[in-house]
């Protein structure tokens, strides 16, 4: 009977431990890069496939953020990344599109800072909304 008890003892003992043991995940940080500072951080479980943020993106004086790259001032966008350490992604930034259909005679607007490309935009692209609204 005692040696019964102690191996149940024993056997408790182990499996506790091991229990204990198996709780613990690996985690590491994902780190988003935009204008030279840290815009957001996430802490991910080692070996996950993590889909880089489409949303909230941030926001430059006349660029968008478009993605995401592995190098800083890289311009090769990746959309996932697998995580087995640390990592860092950087924002790829570009030119709002509608500026690349100016025409010539209004490639000042190009030069402009990003309020008054808005005010722009909208002098010129918005008041067809207001004559043919969205149904």
């Amino acid at each position: 009977m005692k040696r019964f008890l102690a191996t149940a003892l024993t056997a408790l003992v182990i499996l506790g431990a091991s229990t204990i043991g198996a709780g613990a995940e690996t985690t590491y940080t994902l780190t988003y890069i935009a204008n030279g500072v840290i815009y957001e951080q996430v802490e991910v479980a080692a070996g996950t496939t993590v889909t880089l943020m489409t949303t909230n993106l941030p926001i430059k004086p006349t660029l968008l953020c478009r993605g995401w790259t592995l190098i800083e001032g890289g311009t090769t966008m990746v959309k996932k990344v697998k995580i087995d350490a640390d990592t860092t992604v950087y924002a790829v930034w570009q030119a709002p599109i509608w500026l690349d259909y100016l025409p010539g005679w209004l490639g000042f607007v190009k030069d402009l800072p990003g309020w008054a490309q808005d005010i722009f935009h909208y002098f010129l692209f918005g008041w067809i909304f207001e004559i043919w609204p969205a149904k």
